[in-house]
């Protein structure tokens, strides 16, 4: 057996070249396929001008006597099943 100047572990120069530019592929391969499908986004303003129509005049207008709004409830409420 021979001695190896280099560590069992440590890959060579072609396989980290090759991994570097396999993933700079895939990267561009990316990037161009959503360039390609990126359509941007439109957005229409619209401008509402809200008009409430009043058909009785408000110079007479009441609020109701909160003693006169009764709310009757039963006594024994039926509790849900």
């Amino acid at each position: 057996m021979t001695i190896s100047s280099r560590s069992v572990r440590r890959p060579g120069r072609g396989p980290i070249l090759a991994s570097v530019a396999l993933h700079a592929m895939v990267v561009l391969a990316a990037w161009g396929v959503h360039r390609a499908t990126f359509q941007p986004v439109e957005y229409i303003a619209v401008e509402l001008n809200v008009v409430a129509q009043v058909e009785e005049e408000l110079d007479d207008f009441q609020l109701a006597d909160p003693d006169d709004l009764v709310v009757e409830t039963p006594d024994d409420p039926v509790p849900p099943e």
